[in-house]
């Protein structure tokens, strides 16, 4: 295994006086693979990073790269370099030296400085800001330079801690493309801390979900957004509706074709999987429907996201094509209707394993 990381445990006490951290964390991470660690601030991601960087020494654990006890060897001697939220560049040296860096740092010939930087600088499109002083330097310059000066050494693990959150939603949308391409070309393995559910499904082979500094679910980005194995995950990527067994009592349609729930569990729903139609709209033989009433509707360009209520008195978020048109407005008897394939039963959050 390229890397693998065995009962890593790093645990603080936080500013509120409550313990932080990484719980426990057992993962393995291929070659060449782009892998995101996804959750909400204090799970544990950033501390992972900063685990691997040899910013941090585990309290308890194991990180092994190509079999090598990475514990024993200092961080400045790991093939592995860090982009930081704040890019951290220096500001009394020139954009080229902040590059060149850590070759310096190796005491690297200059015919061997200069063949590296020509590669990067083409590799990162960065050659044009060389003459720059580095305060003068946009959000997206500055990362196109941290990253240049991270991979400029041919890092085997390139660690990204939100080195986006900075830029405006343009850029970044932008410095995500680049980051794919630039993971592409390179070969290195990218593992990137976000909370961005957006940002990790574009950048990533796998995604991790970390919950409580641990990781709760592990999967490619479809297998997270389709196949949830928690409530957690559901909500914590995208949005997800629940639909409870009570609700059955109002279905149209072959209800035997449900995936299999009983009283401790819920059906989930994406809202791009769910449709509303008039009344009276017939079923194909591989859809469920069932009235609803729609409480508020808003157009957002490419879609339409509709706020409906069932029988039960539960509400739902519904996302339609936004070049069609809705069957009706606020206050509107409607039918909901999705099909079977769509449906994902998930055990409740407090019932017993």
């Amino acid at each position: 295994m390229f890397l693998e990381i065995k009962n890593l445990r790093k645990i603080f006490i936080d500013s509120d006086g409550n313990e932080a951290g990484l719980a426990s964390l057992d993962l393995e991470i291929g070659e060449a693979e782009g892998f995101s660690l996804l959750g909400p601030s204090g799970c544990g991601k950033t501390t992972t990073l900063r685990l691997l960087g040899g910013f941090e020494i585990p309290d308890l654990g194991s990180i092994h790269l190509r079999g090598q006890d990475l514990l024993k060897v200092a961080p400045h001697k790991r093939p592995i370099r860090t982009v930081f939220q704040k890019y951290a560049l220096f500001p009394h040296l020139s954009v080229f030296e902040n590059i060149v860096f850590s070759l310096r740092m190796a005491k690297k010939s200059e015919t061997e400085i200069k063949s590296a930087a020509d590669e990067i600088l083409e590799l990162t499109q960065t050659r044009h800001l060389l003459k720059r002083p580095v305060q003068t330097l946009s959000g997206g310059e500055q990362q196109r330079v941290a990253l240049a000066r991270a991979l400029i050494s041919d890092p085997e693990i390139l660690l990204l801690d939100e080195p986006l959150s900075a830029l405006d939603l343009k850029l970044r949308e932008k410095m995500q493309m680049e980051l794919l391409r630039l993971r592409k070309k390179l070969g290195s393995s990218f593992i990137f801390v976000t909370h961005d559910q957006s940002e990790a499904m574009l950048l990533s082979d796998r995604i991790g979900v970390m919950n409580k500094g641990r990781l709760v679910q592990v999967g490619t980005p479809e297998e997270i957004y389709r196949r949830p194995n928690s409530h957690f995950v559901a909500t914590f990527i995208g949005t997800a509706n629940f639909f409870g067994i009570d609700l059955t009592a109002h279905m149209s349609g072959n209800l035997s074709l449900l995936p299999t729930k009983t009283a401790d569990a819920s059906w989930m729903l994406r809202p791009e999987s769910l449709d509303l139609r008039p009344i009276g709209t017939p079923l194909k033989d591989n859809e469920l429907g069932v009235k609803v009433r729609v409480i508020d509707t808003a157009f957002m360009g490419q879609e339409w996201l509709s706020k409906v209520i069932d029988p039960t008195g539960s509400t739902h978020l519904i996302k339609t094509p936004g070049h069609e048109a809705l069957p009706g407005g606020d206050g509107t008897e409607l039918l909901m209707k999705w099909e079977y394939d769509d449906t994902w039963s998930l055990r409740n959050e407090n019932s017993p394993a």
